[in-house]
């Protein structure tokens, strides 16, 4: 699948990544949730992937030469998964229909590469037979999977421009991912296989990007609301709380929660229902990761700190 030298494609991919990663890291506005901790781990797992890709398989390397190729994909399927964990959880999908789970995509790929790949290898003692056995199928699943993604995140046909940026990303990471064993199965180019798959983490990186900006937008209109603000103490809030991708309206309810009223109340103040209070504060929660109300206050709440004035 992978040549046995460094192109200089592979070279320049390992400077980009690394440097994404690395930017990512040590960027405090940026490092935040756990899609970020998933993003972070996309990028590990791509680097030593294109590391591989440079170097292996090699003739040079003692001991069978399958295992090299056996850690090659297994690179490439724990990248190919995490991707589709990193835009389930970005969507908030559970399963898409029929079962689509990430567990059952998982086991599907990890079994079909044992079933597909490995067995057909030391029947045939032919790599090229074990790829396409294994690629073929593999590459028709997930095209299947990807027009049930995109059926599954068109239902809301959102205008918000951020949401719909968010769209046209997802489809073509998740488009990048089906390719690439189709790609392999065709032809070994290693270059342009590498290409794809990181067209693919490019794609989550412009997602990542976009949802920044998004918090930013939605933080000035938060803070323009000059009632709300005048009568907020800020220093009784932690700051990081601005970094959880909070839209204006949960901002709101955060803060009310902040201050120790119950659902009830809060929805009297901002007239919206109990009910909608309740949905607002599990999608804070989610948000600022945490599991219930004790834990939210505990991390953003500064003690014996009022939160009006």
């Amino acid at each position: 699948m992978f040549g046995t030298s460094l192109h200089c494609t592979t070279f320049s991919y390992l400077l980009i990544d690394s440097g994404i990663v690395l930017y990512m890291l040590f960027n405090p506005n940026l490092r935040t949730g756990l899609q970020s901790k998933r993003f972070l781990m996309l990028g590990v797992v791509l680097i030593a992937l294109n590391l591989d890709s440079g170097f292996l398989p090699s003739d040079q390397i003692p001991g069978p030469i399958i295992l090299q190729y056996i850690l090659i994909y297994a690179l490439a399927i724990a990248l190919a998964i995490l991707m589709i964990c990193y835009l389930y959880e970005d969507f908030n999908i559970k399963k898409i229909e029929p079962g689509a789970t990430i567990r059952n995509l998982s086991l599907l790929i990890v079994s079909s590469f044992f079933l597909l790949f490995i067995v057909p290898y030391f029947i045939t003692q032919s790599i090229k037979i074990a790829r396409a056995s294994f690629t073929i199928p593999i590459g028709l699943v997930l095209t299947a999977f990807s027009w049930l993604f995109y059926n599954q995140i068109t239902i809301d046909s959102s205008s918000n421009r951020f949401k719909q940026n968010r769209t046209k990303l997802s489809l073509i990471s998740v488009c990048s991912i089906a390719l690439l064993p189709i790609l392999t199965a065709i032809a070994n180019y290693p270059w342009f296989t590498l290409s794809v798959i990181n067209l693919a983490f490019y794609t989550i990186t412009g997602i990542e990007v976009n949802h920044y900006h998004h918090f930013l937008e939605e933080r000035s209109k938060f803070l323009e609301n000059s009632t709300f603000r005048q009568k907020l103490r800020f220093d009784a809030i932690n700051p990081t709380i601005f970094k959880k991708k909070l839209s204006p309206r949960e901002f709101e309810v955060a803060i009310y929660i902040l201050s120790k009223a119950t659902y009830k109340a809060i929805g009297k103040e901002l007239h919206i229902a109990e009910s909608t209070v309740s949905k607002h504060a599990s999608n804070i929660y989610k948000k600022a990761g945490v599991k219930n109300k004790q834990q939210f206050l505990l991390n953003f709440k500064k003690r014996n700190t009022p939160i009006f004035s």
